[in-house]
């Protein structure tokens, strides 16, 4: 049967319903719960001991049945913390948990009293408050995702808030505390279970690095820089990841206006993986925000800037300059931030391709984004143009077996001055090298595109170039093409090359590899004839 009893704790009172069958122990438990629940905006108590009306003391172990009626007053002997005896820990403990939220959400009150009060704020660090605030904050974190009762976890939510604006409040003046406590609430593994955490946590860290320069080095120093990458997966709010976003921003542009040398180590629990400069620049690159590819296009520089400084990259250096390449394509060439990152980009990877043993861009969207600002038709400022070609050339040079042929061969009718070299190299280094089925299927494929009319006349009028060189590379070429009759009708019916081929065999500035390639071009013409 139910029994109602008065309770009373100091001077408060309440109400608390248990069984007859119960013992006088879980009617202490229900007091202890009752009194956080009810008086809030006071600390739990422990009650240690029940009493009757009449003052005698009852024992823990005795039924309610046994001394007590309905409508009975017992009043509760009470200490103002917790306390274990070691006869009893388990039990005490229990009880203890019961009230844990309650807890919680008293002290997350108490402190926030203290510190929206400017002037306690210093008196209440010097006594370690920080410390028990960022206890709380992890407990708050931790103990939210145990199997509690529904208030119980509402209650820990509420603590943790709580707790965060406190935090809010002191994050500035202690810059070392606040940033080792940002990065420990930055490592749980529960930050995206609840949107509102990261949210609130990731804009204080945004806040706490525009308010401070001495924030963003301490930042730095604790790697950070890595917590923020691992988390760009999990959050799930747009105003999550722009926060992480502008702190990474943020923290780059702090890191580049430090000394080389005195620049953060990465923290020891940094992954094994790829570096973290180097991730950083591709989320920074990602963002599209302008604050974000300007910090992340300088660093960027910084790391190209030595074989020395690119030496951890180097590995897999074509993905990162195809992924940035990538994200490059979606520039607008009228937009002058843009464009001032995208010369950047080309630096770096120019700086690159000159100590590099391999070709820096071989991925074929990338050839088709250089090749599209270095054309005839770009809309890019000619120095970008210009840019671009030297970085084709340089990846050229090294592989020359690239899918995108009409294109390279399109160069030739760029305005720019070195265009014409690079593809008249680039096709003599593919129609001269050796090389296995693959290469001769490429071989084969250059040759017919070459014999286009509109290819083919290209081919011709940089026989009239003023570079000797070229006009006998390109004299070399023509007589691979010559060995198709296509080629042969083409060259004399519709060019008319042979007085072209007479004057280079009679021209005394070009070299007697030349004039002899010349000699042959006609032998060939000939013999066709």
């Amino acid at each position: 049967m139910q029994v109602l009893l008065y309770a009373h704790v100091g001077g408060d009172h309440f109400v608390i319903a248990c069984d007859d069958a119960d013992d006088i122990a879980r009617v202490m438990a229900l007091a202890e719960e009752a009194y956080a629940s009810i008086f809030r905006e006071k600390p739990p108590v422990t009650v240690r001991a029940l009493t009757s009306s009449t003052g005698c003391f009852l024992p823990p172990s005795i039924r309610v049945a046994s001394v007590l009626e309905t409508h009975a007053h017992v009043y509760a002997v009470v200490d103002d913390e917790p306390r274990f005896d070691a006869e009893t820990s388990l039990t005490m403990f229990k009880r203890a948990v019961a009230t844990w939220s309650n807890w919680q959400h008293y002290m997350a009150q108490t402190i926030l009293l203290i510190v929206r009060d400017s002037t306690s704020i210093p008196g209440w660090l010097a006594c370690g408050g920080l410390g028990v605030l960022s206890a709380l904050l992890f407990t708050a974190d931790i103990q939210s995702t145990q199997s509690f009762a529904r208030r119980g976890a509402k209650l820990f939510l509420a603590a943790l808030r709580l707790a965060l604006e406190a935090f809010e409040l002191v994050m500035n003046v202690d810059c070392l505390g606040a940033a080792r406590v940002f990065s420990q609430l930055l490592a749980t593994k529960r930050l995206g279970d609840d949107p509102f955490v990261p949210t609130t946590l990731l804009r204080l860290l945004h806040r706490f690095c525009v308010e401070s320069r001495e924030a963003q080095t301490v930042l730095l120093e604790e790697g950070l820089v890595n917590r923020l990458l691992l988390l760009v997966g999990t959050v799930k709010t747009p105003e999550a990841a722009q926060a992480i976003s502008a702190t990474l921003c943020l923290l780059q542009e702090s890191a580049l206006r430090r000394p080389k040398s005195s620049k953060a180590m990465p923290s020891s629990v940094d992954p094994p993986s790829a570096p973290i400069e180097m991730q950083q620049v591709l989320y920074l690159m990602h963002s599209r925000q302008p604050k974000s590819l300007d910090a992340a296009s300088r660093q960027l520089q910084v790391l190209t800037a030595s074989p020395d400084d690119w030496a951890p990259h180097a590995a897999t250096e074509r993905a990162i300059f195809a992924e940035l390449l990538h994200v490059a394509r979606g520039f607008d060439a009228g937009n002058s931030g843009h464009m001032t990152v995208l010369a950047r980009l080309f630096t770096s990877i120019g700086a690159v391709g000159g100590f590099s043993n391999a070709a820096v861009v071989v991925d074929a969207p990338a050839v088709a984004f250089l090749v599209a600002v270095a054309g005839p038709g770009s809309i890019y400022p000619v120095e970008l143009q210009a840019q671009a070609l030297s970085i084709l050339g340089q990846s050229l040079q090294h592989d020359p077996f690239v899918s995108n042929l009409g294109g390279v061969i399109g160069l030739l009718r760029s305005a720019l001055p070195d265009a014409r070299g690079v593809v008249v190299d680039w096709i003599h280094a593919l129609l001269k090298g050796a090389g296995g089925s693959d290469a001769r299927s490429v071989k084969d494929a250059l040759v017919l595109l070459l014999l286009d009319e509109t290819n083919l006349a290209l081919c011709v009028d940089t026989l009239y170039c003023v570079d000797q060189r070229l006009r006998t590379r390109m004299l070399d070429i023509v007589n691979i093409l010559l060995q198709e009759e296509e080629a042969r009708d083409r060259v004399m019916d519709e060019f008319n090359c042979v007085p072209a081929f007479v004057s280079l065999l009679l021209d005394g500035q070009l070299s007697l590899e030349g004039r002899r390639l010349a000699a042959k071009a006609l032998a060939k013409l000939a013999l066709s004839s």
